[in-house]
C-alpha cells in the first residue's frame, strides 16, 4: 500500500512527533553566535522569528511565551499540525504567534511577510525534495535580516552512512504493510527487528543494531517522518555550509553546544593534527569524521563573523542558571571525548552560587575569582558545564517574585494541559528565555501549590492519587506509589517551587 504524500513526497497522513527543542530558543542561538565572535541579536527590543515546519508548535509557543515582546510566525504544510497549534495558542493565551498552513513555496511569495532576526527549521532539510530545499534557501536569502541567525538541523555523514541501507529496507518493507504511514513504519520496523539476527549486514554493523534498538522505542509517527518520506538525504556539513555561503550566509557554530569546544570532542593529538589541515573546510570535515557525526544543528549568520571582542567580553553579561536542584550539579560530565572532572572546591562554591538563581559570567568571576583561582579557568569550566547540560544560558538574571502563588493564564493553562494530556511540554520562563522542563506528576503538585497547599504534606495527597490512577493496571503496590508521592511532594515543595519563582514562572 502506498504512503500518503504531498506533491513533494512528504508524509502527510501522520502527524509529526509532539516535541519541544530547546536549541531553537533565541537566547540559545545568540549564545552560539557569541561563542564564535559573532554579534547577538537584541532580545530586549521587539524582534521577528520564523519557524519553517513547526509541527504542533510546541517550540515556537514556548518561545513566544518566554518573549511576549517578540513577533513569532510558524508554518507547516500539514493541516492537522496547524489546527492543533492554533488551538494550543488560544488555550494558552499566547497571542504573539501566527500559525500559517502553507507550503514553503506559498510562504516565499507572501509580500506581507516581514524580515526576521531568526529563522529556524528542525527536522526538515534532510526530509524534503531538492526543489523544496531550493525554496528554503530562497526564503533564507530574502527574509533574513542582516546579522540575522539561522538554525538548521539535518542528518549528516559519515555517522549516518552505515544506517542508510536500513532506511532503504524499511521503505521497501513498508510498501506491503497495512494502514497509514505510521502503522506501516511500525510494521516494517518489527519485520526488520525479526530479521536482524539472520542478516549479515547487521552482524557487520553493530552500530546499526544500536540504532534499531533505539527506534523500537520511538513513536510510530516519528518513524514515519524519519524514514518514509520520498525525499530523504544525508549530507556532508561542508556541502551544507557551501550552499549557505552561496546565499550570503556564513557558518557560525553548532546549537549542539558541546560541538563548539574541540577539547570536549577529541584528544589533543587529534585536535593538533586536524588544525594542521590548510583550510577551514578540510578542518570541519575532519572533525565530523573524528566524531563520526550523524546529526547536526548548524547555526549561520547573514553576513560575516568579524568581532574585535574576545568571547569573554561578548558573553560577560550573559546569565546562566541550573534547571535542576543545584545540589545535583555533577563533578564529572560525560562528553564525546570521555569523562571530564571538575575540582571539588570549585563545584561546592558553584552549587552555592547557583542557589541564588541566574547569575552572569561577570558576576561569577567576581564571586569565585578569589582563592588564587585563575579567571580563565573558571570561565572555561562554566563554558564546559553549559556545553554538558549541567547549566543553561539565560535571557535575564532574575525576575522579581515573592511566592504569592500567582501564575499567568498562560502558565496555569499549560499546567492543566500537561495534566490532561500527559504531554512533555516545558513552561516558558522569562529568565531562561526558554522552556523549563516539567513532567506531568510535577504539574499535579504545582497546581496543588497554586491552589493553596500550605505544607509539603498537602502536596503529597494529590500526587499519590494521580499515581494510583495512572498505575492502577501495573504491578506497582500502593506502598511504592505512596513513597514515590512523598518523594515528589518534597522535591516540588523544597526545590521546584522556589526555582520556578526565581525563573519568573511564578510570582
Amino acid at each position: 500500500m502506498a504512503n500518503k504524500f504531498d506533491n513533494f513526497g512528504y508524509v502527510v497522513d501522520a502527524v509529526y512527533a509532539d516535541r519541544f527543542y530547546k536549541e531553537l530558543s533565541p537566547v540559545w542561538l545568540n549564545y552560539v553566535a557569541m561563542l564564535h565572535g559573532a554579534a547577538p541579536r537584541d532580545l530586549d527590543q521587539p524582534f521577528y522569528y520564523l519557524e519553517l515546519g513547526c509541527g504542533f508548535g510546541n517550540s515556537v509557543l514556548v518561545n513566544a511565551g518566554a518573549y511576549p515582546h517578540g513577533h513569532f510566525v510558524a508554518c507547516d504544510i500539514n493541516p492537522g499540525h496547524i489546527t492543533e497549534a492554533r488551538s494550543r495558542a488560544e488555550r494558552f493565551a499566547i497571542h504573539n504567534v501566527e500559525f500559517l498552513q502553507t507550503s514553503f513555496d506559498e510562504l516565499w511569495v507572501q509580500e506581507q511577510l516581514p524580515k526576521f532576526d531568526f529563522i529556524v527549521l528542525h527536522g526538515v532539510y534532510s526530509w524534503v525534495a531538492t526543489e523544496v530545499r531550493m525554496t528554503i534557501r530562497q526564503i533564507l536569502a530574502t527574509r533574513l535580516k542582516p546579522g540575522g541567525l539561522v538554525y538548521m538541523s539535518y542528518n549528516c555523514k559519515p555517522g549516518w552512512s552505515p544506517e542508510e541501507p536500513l532506511r532503504k529496507l524499511l521503505v521497501e518493507l513498508s510498501r506491503t504493510e497495512a494502514g497509514d504511514s505510521a502503522q506501516r513504519a511500525r510494521g516494517a520496523l518489527q519485520t526488520v527487528n525479526q530479521l536482524s539476527s539472520k542478516l549479515n549486514y547487521f552482524k557487520q554493523h553493530p552500530s546499526v543494531i544500536t540504532g534499531l534498538n533505539a527506534y523500537i522505542h520511538e513513536s510510530d509517527n516519528y518513524l514515519a517522518h524519519e524514514f518514509l518520506n520520498h525525499s530523504w538525504q544525508t549530507f556532508y556539513s561542508v556541502d551544507i555550509a557551501e550552499e549557505m555561503n552561496n546565499i550570503g550566509l556564513a557558518f557560525v557554530g553548532s546549537a549542539t553546544l558541546v560541538d563548539n569546544h574541540p577539547f570536549l570532542l577529541v584528544d589533543e593529538g587529534t585536535h593538533e593534527a586536524i588544525n594542521q589541515l590548510p583550510t577551514d573546510r578540510q578542518r570541519q570535515l575532519a572533525f565530523d569524521f573524528a566524531c563520526n557525526r550523524r546529526f547536526r544543528r548548524d547555526v549561520f549568520i547573514n553576513g560575516t563573523v568579524e568581532s574585535q571582542k574576545s568571547v569573554l567580553e561578548l558573553v560577560s553579561h550573559i546569565p546562566f542558571a541550573a534547571t535542576k536542584d543545584p545540589e545535583f550539579i555533577t563533578d564529572i560530565v560525560t562528553t564525546p571525548r570521555g569523562k571530564i572532572s571538575f575540582g571539588k572546591s570549585f563545584m561546592v562554591e558553584l552549587r552555592a552560587l547557583m542557589q541564588q538563581g541566574a547569575v552572569s559570567f561577570q558576576q561569577t568571576l567576581a564571586n569565585m575569582g578569589g582563592n588564587s583561582r585563575n579567571e580563565m579557568e573558571i570561565f572555561r569550566n562554566i563554558l564546559f558545564l553549559i556545553a554538558a547540560g549541567e547549566l543553561q544560558v539565560c535571557q535575564n538574571v532574575h525576575v522579581g517574585g515573592v511566592g504569592n502563588r500567582v501564575a499567568s493564564p498562560t502558565i496555569r493553562n499549560m499546567l492543566e494541559f500537561i495534566i490532561e494530556t500527559g504531554a512533555a511540554l516545558p513552561l516558558p520562563s522569562p529568565v531562561l528565555g526558554n522552556g523549563f522542563p516539567l513532567d506531568v506528576v510535577e504539574a499535579v503538585a504545582l497546581v496543588s501549590w497554586l491552589d493553596g497547599a500550605e505544607s509539603r504534606e498537602q502536596l503529597v495527597l494529590p500526587v499519590q492519587q494521580y499515581l494510583r490512577q495512572r498505575h492502577r493496571a501495573t504491578a506497582l503496590r500502593g506502598e511504592e506509589l505512596d513513597s514515590q508521592g512523598r518523594r515528589i511532594g518534597k522535591q516540588v515543595w523544597n526545590v521546584l517551587v522556589p526555582q520556578m519563582i526565581g525563573l519568573g514562572i511564578f510570582t
